[in-house]
């Protein structure tokens, strides 16, 4: 009785059988950001034709010869020309008809309109990761003690073993004969 009182002093003094549960918890946070941009263009185009015109103009005869005569001179010296591009103008004049002659040529034309839109769209995402790490840690007796223990009651143990191991000897041994 002695003994168990003895083992169980030794046994409450040093430590207590149990189990705790220690939990670690680690927060991550991510930041994703996600831009995209759209860029869309629109285009208007309108094209007009080539003009090519021609005016005539008729010069009537003046009742004086002299006066015809200054008339002819001074609308002879308007047969001229001018080009730039593909635009182009000529006039000439014409003594037997008496005509005045007047082409124009007229390129065609583009008026281009572009309309550009850019559109920008920006998405942030949050992402928070908890990891909750749960150990068990457990309380158990120092090996010494057990060794202690095991030396303090050897005797006895030795006693115990031996009653169980008499019985099936002689047990052997009859079988045997």
């Amino acid at each position: 009785m002695k003994n168990i009182l003895i083992l169980l002093i030794v046994i409450s003094l040093t430590s207590c059988l149990g189990t705790k549960k220690v939990t670690d918890k680690q927060a991550v946070t991510t930041t994703i950001e996600k831009v995209t941009t759209k860029t869309d263009s629109s285009s208007n185009t309108n094209t007009n034709q080539a003009i090519k015109d021609r005016i005539i103009i008729n010069v009537p005869k003046a009742d004086d010869e002299n006066t015809t005569k200054m008339v002819n001179a001074v609308l002879s010296q308007l047969n001229t020309s001018k080009v730039s591009g593909n635009n182009s103008y000529t006039s000439t004049y014409d003594n037997e008809t008496r005509q005045l002659i007047i082409d124009f040529i007229i390129a065609a034309t583009q008026n281009k309109q572009t309309v550009k839109s850019t559109d920008t769209n920006s998405e942030q995402t949050f992402e928070k990761t908890v990891s909750e790490n749960t150990k068990k840690v457990v309380k158990m007796i120092p090996w010494w003690i057990w060794l202690l223990v095991v030396i303090w009651f050897f005797p006895q143990i030795l006693s115990r073993v031996m009653m169980i191991i008499s019985p099936i000897k002689l047990l052997l041994t009859k079988q045997k004969r």
